[in-house]
């Protein structure tokens, strides 16, 4: 994986995990437990704000979004990730899971986000932006 993705990664996992109460969809705060980690339940907007932010500073990396309805804690949720050209699997929000939990990443189809950014991804973008100048040129 290039190193501008996994800074661009990295700073996304700080963004939404230090404002995660502010950005967590309703649906998903539902599902959130004690000691769960600090990124649960905010795939989405974590892997949009990614997507954006190679677009902005790796345009030459090759990157789309995938999805898929997954098993977890009994509930069929849905989990969304970026895959690069070259095949890797980019899961910003991967921490959410326990460790020893594989994720059927083989099986996650191509998918698009929404036309107009999340309001989440938006803000998360926001609190990057303030660290943008650190970011390595690809």
């Amino acid at each position: 994986m290039p190193p501008v993705v996994n800074t661009l990664v990295q700073f996304v996992e700080r963004a939404a995990g230090n404002h995660a109460s502010q950005i967590i969809h309703p649906q998903y705060a539902k599902l959130k437990q004690v000691g769960d980690h600090p990124t649960f339940g905010l795939c989405y907007p974590m892997a949009e704000a990614v997507y954006h932010l190679i677009q902005k500073h790796a345009p030459n990396v090759e990157v789309k979004a995938i999805q898929q309805k997954i098993n977890f804690r009994g509930e069929m949720v849905s989990h969304w990730a970026l895959q690069l050209g070259c095949g890797t699997v980019v899961d910003p929000s991967r921490p959410q899971f326990p460790h020893d939990m594989a994720l059927p990443y083989h099986s996650f189809k191509g998918r698009a986000f929404y036309p107009q950014q999340s309001k989440a991804c938006q803000f998360i973008l926001s609190k990057v932006a303030e660290w943008e100048f650190l970011i390595p040129k690809s």
